[in-house]
């Protein structure tokens, strides 16, 4: 079964059409990745986001996808027994085809289709436009959640490659061929919004451009011919190595798929972001 979005590559994007023609296929599998869970939604939220893409199933708790470790940072990464899991609970199997969405950009579905890629499962996309853009053409919600029986699910060890540690940050400051790329907010950036950690500011050297600006107004994913004067304008250019981060990994794994999406071959991200290294005093720090 392909898959195929109309900006981008296939196995990575697909379009609200698409699915809406193949959402009742018994392989597919339409993974509601929203940071709230339902009941929670009903209070918090306004009305039309207390409701999901009918026939779609919950992500679980989201602490089974991003694991507090023993030194107290959040990582967006899980075990390769934790993801087995996970996924089995929810009813996805290595044959499922999974198509991640959720609303604001889909930032929480990118983050999502992460995990599943770094563990193997490349049958995954994520909806340009999510649950906004379903809402706005008028298709069919639900209240509840669909639910799978478990199944077995055998993840593959994923690719140390993909994640830049502490020490890889260390070692890529004075390497002319690497870029890192913050994906945060500008106060972020500047480092007038600490985010709680002991330090505000950047990493030396690291470009900046925010993940909001990847998106147009409606929330879908720029054409990729602008994506890549974008990312070019930013020195985020595909003949460097390019390690994303953002403050505890969230958007820097929306970075991971935006590179893909282009075509970037050496891709990692910080996976403990600007939650650790604002807390390491030895590292340095840029402001601007």
């Amino acid at each position: 079964m392909t898959c195929v979005g109309n900006i981008g590559w296939p196995g990575l994007l697909c379009e609200t059409d698409w699915l809406a023609s193949h959402l009742h296929e018994p392989q597919v599998v339409v993974l509601d990745c929203e940071p709230l869970p339902l009941p929670t939604r009903l209070f918090r939220l306004p009305n039309w986001r207390k409701r999901n893409i009918s026939n779609s199933v919950f992500r679980g708790p989201i602490n089974a996808w991003r694991p507090t470790s023993p030194d107290g940072i959040t990582r967006a990464i899980c075990d390769r027994d934790g993801v087995e899991q996970l996924l089995g609970s929810l009813g996805i199997s290595n044959d499922s085809h999974v198509m991640c969405t959720s609303s604001d950009g889909g930032l929480w579905a990118t983050f999502i289709w992460s995990v599943l890629d770094r563990f193997g499962h490349t049958n995954c996309h994520v909806v340009n436009g999510g649950l906004d853009k379903w809402r706005v053409e008028g298709r069919s919600l639900s209240r509840s959640h669909r639910r799978l029986e478990r199944v077995t699910y055998t993840a593959r060890p994923y690719e140390e490659a993909g994640v830049c540690t502490l020490a890889d940050v260390t070692a890529a400051l004075e390497q002319p061929d690497h870029v890192f790329w913050d994906l945060r907010s500008e106060t972020e950036w500047t480092g007038v919004n600490p985010m709680g950690t002991k330090r505000g500011g950047h990493i030396p050297g690291a470009m900046h451009l925010e993940w909001r600006s990847i998106l147009t107004s409606t929330g879908t994913f720029k054409p990729v011919p602008e994506l890549r004067v974008l990312l070019a304008d930013a020195g985020v250019t595909a003949d460097k190595m390019v390690t994303t981060y953002c403050h505890s990994g969230v958007r820097a794994a929306f970075g991971i798929f935006v590179l893909r999406l282009l075509g970037y071959q050496r891709v990692r991200v910080y996976d403990a972001s600007w939650s650790e290294y604002g807390n390491v005093l030895a590292m340095p720090v840029a402001r601007s």
